[in-house]
């Protein structure tokens, strides 16, 4: 018999995996038998790879022509024409209903429901609260767009249930007690307490008594140099010059006023003095305020300051209502110039930037 030759022995080679074996990090070779002709070479299959990471996107729709038609037929009509075969590809977009119109090199293509070009960014929207509400116990919390919003702040109203009623607290309850009105150690006022009132214990009458409670001094309520008129008189006659006035408005308790300020005064004249005087509700109201100046022996003083403080004309309490202002009522508060220890006509100035003057609303107690 004659043995063949390589060639023929080659003649047929048979590559394949071999799907049982997953050793590839064993000794094992790949191994090639050549028998009758046919050539076989097994290998051991590896294992599944990882799976690779997305492709970018591709690109958006760029049509070459946007046009805006009610309807498809309406847009086919306006399609541009005279294209050739190497215009294939060239897209008109009908915006209106979304259809893209593709030039196939002879003839238009329609595709519906293509993505539009891509719109404006909006603008920036800001959250804000607006009421917010108790519902009842047990109901859902919801949120709606108040009317006012716009498109760039959004007012959100929100209604929140109540929750639970809690559980009754454990505690020594006392026996009853008798009504305040009918009480032995409370002086109960004809016709009941007013609005603001609370009750202090007074010793001397051994019960407690219903009193207006006032928080403490209002304001201040001021005049500074624009409200202050400059005097410049070289021949006052006169016992009173007002030079500012502070309108305080009405409050709800009585009170008496706590004046306070300076202002630079210049005398011309030979023993002659001037004061500057809070008056309350006219120029010669009751004092509420002074600061009083030096009497000059010399023609002319220099400019000096006087300084107000609180002065009230007579003996004064905390409860004392003399020199008070009522509640509700509205006053006004006059600085004045005053002659003192003289009757003769002499000259007098005043400066604005020199001057300031502020009242406090201090509560009568009591009342």
């Amino acid at each position: 018999m004659t043995s063949p030759t390589i060639q023929q022995a080659i003649a047929k080679l048979i590559l394949r995996w071999d799907g049982d074996a997953m050793d590839y990090e064993s000794e094992r070779r790949a191994i090639i038998e050549v028998t009758n002709g046919v050539g076989e070479l097994t290998l051991p299959r590896g294992p599944q790879g990882e799976k690779g990471v997305d492709g970018e996107p591709g690109p958006g729709l760029a049509p070459d022509a946007v046009i805006e038609y009610a309807t498809d037929a309406e847009a086919q009509t306006h399609l541009p024409t005279g294209l050739g075969p190497l215009d294939r590809g060239y897209c008109v977009l009908n915006d209106t209903t979304k259809t893209a119109f593709f030039w196939s090199g002879s003839a238009w293509l329609p595709v519906t429901d293509v993505v539009g070009l891509e719109g404006p960014m909006g603008p920036a929207v800001n959250i804000g609260i607006g009421t917010v509400t108790t519902g009842p116990s047990g109901g859902s919390a919801s949120v709606s767009v108040d009317d006012s919003s716009t498109s760039s702040l959004k007012i959100l109203n929100f209604t929140l249930p109540r929750g639970p009623q809690g559980a009754v607290g454990i505690g020594q309850q006392g026996d009853p007690g008798e009504a305040l009105s009918a009480a032995s150690d409370v002086q109960w006022p004809t016709g009941g307490p007013s609005n603001g009132q609370v009750m202090v214990w007074d010793s001397l009458l051994g019960k407690a008594k219903w009193v207006t409670n006032t928080p403490g001094p209002v304001g201040p309520f001021t005049a500074g140099p624009d409200q202050v008129t400059a005097v410049n008189d070289n021949s006052w006659p006169d016992e009173y010059k007002i030079i500012a006035q502070i309108a305080v408005p009405a409050m709800p308790f009585a009170w008496h006023p706590r004046v306070e300020g300076y202002c630079d005064v210049k005398v011309n004249g030979i023993m002659a003095r001037v004061d500057v005087e809070a008056r309350l509700g006219s120029a010669t109201g009751p004092c509420v305020g002074r600061g009083a100046g030096s009497t000059i022996t010399g023609f002319l003083e220099n400019y000096t300051p006087r300084t107000v403080v609180p002065t009230f004309e007579g003996p004064m309490t905390p409860d004392n209502s003399a020199a008070s202002v009522a509640a509700g009522a509205e006053t006004t508060i006059y600085i004045t110039l005053r002659r003192i220890d003289t009757v003769s006509t002499f000259g007098v100035q005043t400066r604005k930037d020199r001057a300031s003057f502020a009242v406090y609303c201090d509560p009568v107690q009591g009342v």
